[in-house]
């Protein structure tokens, strides 16, 4: 990984258009993170973030400049840092989450560089993205047309069962003789141990029914499927997601755990989950979240049954917050 100074400063271009400001950015986007992501790209799932991860104090001080949790600040800054002093208070601190993008950042640089704004708000903007995620994803959902009577007992679809929430769901559902089968979606894992394993350490370290999970695996009962919701028929073949649609009677979207991390050091790999837990994101780095509910309604909605399957999305998310209006 390049080792990154706070202090960094780049070459400016000469003259600023739209292309030599892309150029810019993207020259100290790639320099900051090294998976060089494409410029509609959203920066977030390139490990541009502020979670703060937990190092040893002596490996913490050796990379603190490359630390996901820095290099939203460290990129802004070093924009900052290396155009004049009068354009640079022109450019928000929270510039990187506003424009989370290369495209969208090279614009917001541009702007900030000449001052004008072509006499689009920043409100104005976000208010048509808005209206723009709506009109895709709110928008032209199927009729459903089921006619079949519902099963005797229920099949349900839950993400997330190797987080704290899921594996407790998942731990409830297959005592509860009234299931029939349990699919438990994840992603895949990346390295290290096997899926089926995950769940076996979460069950264990919770304290949880291991001898009823490996039964249920054993028999069927769990069936374990690597997806990705935000991906067109969650990234499962025809004949599987037809299988879903077919048997399903609940889907259960799990949103407890924001993104799965797996680390080198070195090397970051960020994914989301259900939903992206920082206020400050743009609306455009919750897309793929979006996408993910959208899709799993539209799974719901082909259900053959005379009830479409029933959705439910989850969160702890401030479940131990009091939370004052």
């Amino acid at each position: 990984m390049k080792q990154l100074s706070a202090e960094s400063i780049f070459t400016p271009p000469d003259v600023w258009t739209g292309e030599t400001s892309l150029e810019f950015v993207r020259m100290i986007v790639h320099q900051s993170i090294t998976s060089n992501p494409s410029d509609d790209a959203d920066l977030f799932q390139h490990g541009c973030d502020r979670y703060m991860c937990f190092f040893s104090f002596k490996h913490a001080c050796a990379h603190i400049c490359n630390l996901p949790s820095l290099r939203a600040a460290w990129i802004r800054n070093a924009i900052a840092n290396s155009i004049d002093a009068e354009a640079a208070k022109r450019i928000s601190r929270e510039v990187v989450y506003e424009h989370p993008t290369i495209l969208k950042l090279s614009a917001a640089v541009l702007i900030g560089v000449s001052g004008s704004s072509g006499g689009v708000t920043a409100t104005e903007l976000k208010i048509a993205e808005i209206e723009g995620l709506l009109s895709t994803y709110g928008t032209n959902f199927a009729a459903h047309t089921g006619t079949l009577p519902l099963p005797a007992k229920k099949t349900y679809l839950v993400t997330g069962t190797t987080g704290g929430l899921g594996s407790h769901l998942l731990d409830q559902l297959i005592a509860d003789p009234n299931v029939e089968r349990v699919y438990a979606v994840n992603r895949a894992a990346n390295g290290g141990d096997t899926i089926e394993t995950k769940h076996v350490k979460v069950f264990r370290d919770r304290g949880l029914d291991v001898p009823n999970l490996h039964h249920s695996l054993e028999s069927g009962r769990i069936k374990i499927i690597l997806a990705d919701t935000s991906a067109h028929k969650l990234g499962l073949s025809d004949e599987l997601y037809e299988e879903l649609a077919n048997s399903v009677t609940h889907i259960v979207h799990n949103g407890t755990s924001w993104y799965h991390r797996v680390m080198e050091f070195g090397a970051d790999l960020f994914r989301f989950a259900a939903w992206p837990v920082n206020f400050k994101y743009a609306i455009a780095t919750f897309e793929p979240a979006i996408r993910g509910h959208r899709n799993l309604i539209d799974l719901a909605l082909a259900s053959p049954f005379v009830d479409p399957t029933k959705f439910l999305f989850i969160s702890s998310i401030s479940v131990a917050r009091r939370t004052y209006h």
